[in-house]
This record gives C-alpha cells, structure tokens and sequence, in this order.
C-alpha cells in the first residue's frame, strides 16, 4: 500500500512537470510575451521584437509604444535613445537609420545648428553668425553680419552699422565701433521728412516718409528713389520676412505685400485689419500687432490670423530677442517680456518706463528708445540697469542695424 501510495505520488510529480513544461512552450510558441523588456505580443500569437520607431519598456506588453520626439528607437529596446548632439529627430523620422552617426538625413544642415541632445528639429542659424551644420555655430568677425540661415564666414559681409531716424525726420547712421563713433546724418534727405526706416537684406535702404510714402536707395550715399517701391496707399510701417517677401502696413491698416522690386503690391497674400506693425519669430511665425492693442498670429500666408497664440491687450510694439524671449511695449510704455508663447507676460524680466520701441542689436545688447525726449538706452543683461551713454543719443523716434 505504501509502494503504491509513492508510486502515484510520483507518477503525479512527473505528469504535473511535464504538462508544466508543456504549458511554458505553448506560451513561447503562441507569441504571448513573457519575456524580457524589448518585446511584445503580437497578433499572429507569436513574441516579436519592438520595430524600429517603438519601445517596450515592460514585460508582457501586446503593443509596443511609439518613440517620441527627439529620440530614436532601434529593434528590441525597452526605452528610447535620446537624438545625439548635431543630430535631430522629428516625430515623422524616429527609426535607427534617421539618427544615427553613418546617416546624414537627420545630421543638422548647413545653416542650421543642432546644441545639446534629444533636438526635435534643427533651429535656423540667427543673423550674425554662421552654422557648418550639426552643433557648429559662431560669430561672425566684429564689424559684420550675416543673413539668417548662413553656412559660411564668406556671408559675413554685412556692416553692424546702426541706423535710425529722428522725431524730425532726418537719417541718422553709425558705422564702425558703434558705441564710441558720432552719429551722421545720411545725406539727400527725404521729402516730408522719415517716419521708419528699413535696411533690406541686399543691403539696401527703405525709408516710409510722414506723408506714407516709400523711398529706396541703394547705398547711403545714393539718391533716394520715390518710384521703386511706389505704392498707392498711405503706408505706416515697412519690413521683410525670413523668405525676402516684403511687407508693408497702411494707415487704414490693412497688409500689402512685394515679392519683388518689379512685382505690384498685393493686399491678398497676409488679408488683414486692423495691423499696425509686422514682423516674424525665429519658428518663422507671422506676428501682427494691432491698432487695438491685440496680437494675431500666422504659420503660414493663407492661415487665418489667431487672436489666442499670444494673449494679450494694451501692445503697441512686439518683437523676439536672440534667446527666443518675447518682448512686448506696451501703450502706456512698459515692457513685458514672455519665455515662450504659453507663459504669462513678466513686467519684471525688463523693468522700464516710457518705452516706445525695443530692438536687440547682434552682440547682444538690447536697445530702447523712449518716448522721454528720444533717448536711447541700452543693457546688456535682463539684470542690468539701462544705460542712457552707451548709446548716447536724443530725438530718437526708430533704431535698428543692419543685418537684422
């Protein structure tokens, strides 16, 4: 009876490995994962790798999750491997081959540069300075500029010089070591007098006279051309977009556009309202402020303006310093500043008072000018109190440099 008693046992020890054993490779040739990390379920009932462009971080999961943005994702990973220096990688292009070393697809090109790890896209490389692609990015020699997006020292060609016009109308200029040089007044002044004025990306001058015409010339010591940029509306403001288009606002505030010297205005290609002045952020955002103290934004010529992107009210001029900051003036003259377009707007980043207009000049320095008797002032740190002698000057109704 004890024989029999061990016996069976035994014998049910050995049926339950054997059904065990059984049951274990079942599972492995049914394809439902119970193995390490790097692996998934898949729906034909076999284990299978995670392919390339998706992880799988735990066991026993039946689909893998996709990589995120500014990693990539190699087969059989059970996380994402951030995108290297120089390199990026877009949502669209999350598979081995896109990032890594041996593949130039995703390497940052030339006029762009790519700082740190884990890049989604690579940035623009900003006025005054060159980008040999991947991290590589310097400044041009002092003295010059560059256009945005330049690959080489050879496109420093452009002139720092500073050039601005006075409540009366009159062109100012300083070229060289612009914080010790005198101002000089550009000779041929201009019938009615300047409102703004606009160094375009060849190099030329385009000047919006009080009576809301355009002038042009081609040097400062050429004559001014009332022809070239002719329009038959009364115009306010003037600028130029990252792709060379030129735009100018009216008085009525609507938005006429050039793509050309020899094209005609066209108020259909930027349809709008209402538009006191034009410019354009680094990710190459159209941003309009309005008479109304609002500011609408645009991806793209044909988008409807968005009142929302930026929220605000009371704005009378905005614009992007080099650190991608927000800047904005407001109508009774202080400046909020913004980190990026969700934030809240900082009346303290940039503490002042009767401000009309901020710009930034490329080493950085960011520029004032003040509706108290048109002074200039300048600083070069957020921290820093603004400093009325580096950039001496009265009467000042506009400032900018060139290459901007």
């Amino acid at each position: 009876m004890r024989f029999l008693f061990k016996f069976l046992i035994t014998f049910l020890i050995l049926v339950i490995i054997i059904c065990l054993v059984f049951f274990f490779l079942t599972l492995s040739n049914s394809g439902i994962c119970v193995s390490d990390p790097g692996y998934f379920f898949s729906t034909n009932g076999k284990i299978e790798k995670s392919p390339l462009g998706t992880y799988c971080p735990d066991k026993n999961m039946i689909e893998p999750k996709d990589c995120p943005e500014g990693y990539y994702c190699p087969t059989t990973v059970s996380h994402p491997i951030v995108c290297p220096i120089g390199y990026y990688c877009p949502k669209s292009y999350l598979k081995e081959d896109y990032c890594s070393f041996s593949n130039t697809f995703l390497f940052c090109p030339l006029g762009s540069y790519c700082p740190g790890s884990g890049n989604v896209n690579p940035i623009p490389c900003p006025m005054g300075y060159y980008c040999g692609g991947g991290s590589d990015i310097n400044k041009c020699p002092t003295g010059f500029s560059s256009p945005i997006k330049s690959s080489s020292v050879s496109a420093c060609n452009i002139p720092t010089d500073i050039i601005g016009t006075t409540k009366y109308g009159i062109v100012l200029y300083k070229t060289g070591n612009i914080y010790s040089t005198s101002w000089k007044i550009m000779n041929k002044l201009v019938t009615g007098g300047v409102k703004h004025i606009l160094v375009l990306k060849d190099g030329t001058i385009a000047a919006v006279t009080k009576t809301g015409s355009i002038a042009y010339k081609a040097n400062y010591t050429a004559d001014w051309d009332y022809t070239k940029l002719a329009s038959t509306a009364t115009i306010s403001f003037i600028t130029q977009l990252q792709d060379g288009v030129i735009v100018a606002t009216t008085t009525d505030g609507r938005t006429a556009c050039k793509t050309s010297y020899t094209t005609v205005w066209d108020f259909t290609k930027l349809v709008s309202s209402g538009v006191k002045y034009i410019t354009q952020f680094q990710d190459e955002t159209i941003v309009a402020t309005k008479t109304d103290g609002t500011v609408a934004c645009k991806t793209n010529y044909s988008d409807t303006w968005n009142l929302n992107k930026i929220s605000s009210t009371g704005v009378s001029f905005i614009t992007q310093l080099q650190d991608g900051v927000i800047v904005a003036t407001t109508t009774d003259g202080r400046t909020a500043c913004k980190t990026n377009y969700t934030t809240v707007w900082d009346f303290t980043k940039l503490v002042s008072s009767g401000v009309k207009y901020i710009t930034q000049f490329q080493d950085g320095t960011i520029v004032a000018v003040t509706t108290t008797e048109g002074k200039i002032a300048c600083k070069t740190n957020y921290s820093d109190t603004w400093d009325f002698t580096k950039c001496a000057s009265i009467n000042m109704s506009f400032i900018t440099q060139v290459g901007l």
